[in-house]
């Protein structure tokens, strides 16, 4: 299987360049979500290639764990902050950040 392939958005009429999440060894990270063993899998000619049967967790291809970790601990920093009349504009502001790059494969982005 290529580093990357493509799923079909909801709408069944656009593909998103994907990849399997995975750990810092590089082994694929399954999703406890049965969901996932049903996403097809295509290649860059919207050609089907496969189902993923083992249901690996897919992301955008532009994902990087690193910087969903830093962003997760920026959030924390700003709880731990204890500003109460910031954190939460703030919070809604990078949750939203966050959101729009999580969901770019999903046809909402």
């Amino acid at each position: 299987m290529p580093d990357t392939f493509y799923v079909r958005t909801n709408d069944r009429k656009h593909y998103v360049e994907a990849k399997f999440l995975t750990d810092l060894q590089g082994n694929p990270i399954v999703s406890r979500n049965p969901v996932q063993n049903t996403w097809n899998l295509f290649d860059a000619d919207h050609n089907p290639i496969g189902t993923n049967t083992n249901g690996y967790v897919i992301v955008p291809a532009d994902f990087d764990i690193k910087k969903a970790i830093d962003f997760g601990r920026s959030i924390s920093e700003l709880m731990e902050a204890g500003y109460p009349v910031t954190v939460p504009g703030a919070l809604i502001g990078a949750l939203a950040s966050f959101e729009k790059i999580v969901s770019a494969g999903n046809g909402r982005a």
